[in-house]
């Protein structure tokens, strides 16, 4: 099956809060795999999600950098979790940084412990990973002039 075009597109990160111009971002999608070393032990390593099937790990990586000639606050960064994709989990590389999580297409976000979905019956129940449609970081600090980072998060195709 090949599905990373729709991926691709699917995974678009939105910056809010900043101008246009204060961030360059680049998304890589990749698809994790076990590589057996010759001394028999087992290394994770990522490679191209050009071919992937159901099952697969993916990782979702959003590259930045501040072209800005001052620092920028206020960031946000969204990254959508496409339907055929279960959130795993987030990779919080960058410091001063807070995650929180959307199950409603991103119209809301917060924490996993208290983020809620409305069950079947109507009723509120607590929202699991699968259920997750957006992750988010929020920047706590001012991203330097030229500064670079990442944000990722970590899925399974469906």
């Amino acid at each position: 099956m090949r599905f990373a075009p729709a991926l691709t597109l699917a995974a678009l990160a939105a910056f809010a809060a900043t101008p246009a111009s204060a961030m360059e971002a680049k998304q890589t999608i990749e698809r994790e795999v076990s590589v057996t070393q010759p001394d028999g032990s087992v290394l994770i390593a990522r490679e191209p999600a050009d071919l992937v099937k159901p099952g697969d790990a993916l990782v979702y990586t959003l590259d930045f950098v501040n072209t800005e000639a001052e620092p920028v606050t206020g960031i946000n960064m969204a990254m959508p979790v496409p339907a055929e994709v279960r959130f795993v989990e987030a990779i919080d590389a960058l410091a001063d940084s807070t995650v929180s999580y959307s199950a409603d297409g991103g119209q809301t976000y917060g924490d996993m412990a208290t983020l809620q979905v409305s069950a079947e019956d109507g009723t509120l129940r607590p929202a699991s990973n699968d259920d997750v449609t957006h992750v988010r970081w929020t920047i706590d600090r001012a991203i330097e002039v030229g500064e670079q980072g990442m944000v990722a998060f970590r899925g399974q195709l469906r």
